[in-house]
């Protein structure tokens, strides 16, 4: 699931900057479209995996259990 940053306002260049969170054994991937475009983000054997582009900035993967 990505957080993204908080920004002063909604436009603010951190609300781009996304951390993929990793609940349980992370086995369903998830995928974040923003108009035409689109990223799969996928978790297997303790790694992430970002497929595509969708304007956002994927800096960090976090498990979280």
């Amino acid at each position: 699931m990505p957080w993204a940053d908080v920004g002063l306002f909604a436009g603010a260049p951190e609300t781009r900057r996304l951390t993929a969170r990793v609940y349980g054994d992370g086995s369903l991937p998830f995928t974040l479209t923003k108009g035409k475009d689109s990223m799969r983000l996928s978790w297997s054997n303790g790694r992430g995996n970002a497929e595509g582009g969708s304007g956002y900035d994927l800096h960090t993967w976090k498990q979280m259990g």
